[in-house]
């Protein structure tokens, strides 16, 4: 089990490709936590303000662990996201030429 914890230990190493310009680089580990407090967040106003039935925990379990793939493979280059963007236009069009 120790192993298991070691290896997301590894997620601190990692630095994840920026979209936009940022202040800091950013670690997968970092960018985890955050996306789990959103998740949290959202869930919380989902099912307080909305009346949703969503389950916070498995949510942010989800949220939490969502890039640890990253660990074994990095971080999706930058050509090849971009080539995923152009091939799925419905999920994230690129962005048209003016």
């Amino acid at each position: 089990m120790e192993q298991f914890y070691a290896y997301l230990d590894r997620m601190k190493f990692i630095k994840r490709w920026q979209l936009m310009r940022s202040v800091r680089d950013e670690n997968i580990m970092e960018h985890s936590h955050s996306v789990a407090v959103l998740t949290h967040a959202l869930v919380c106003i989902e099912n307080g303000v909305f009346g949703g039935h969503i389950d916070a925990e498995k949510a942010v379990f989800y949220a939490l662990y969502h890039e640890v793939s990253e660990v074994m493979t990095g971080p999706p280059s930058w050509p090849s996201t971009m080539t995923r963007r152009k091939s799925s236009p419905g999920i994230c069009p690129p962005p048209s030429n003016p």
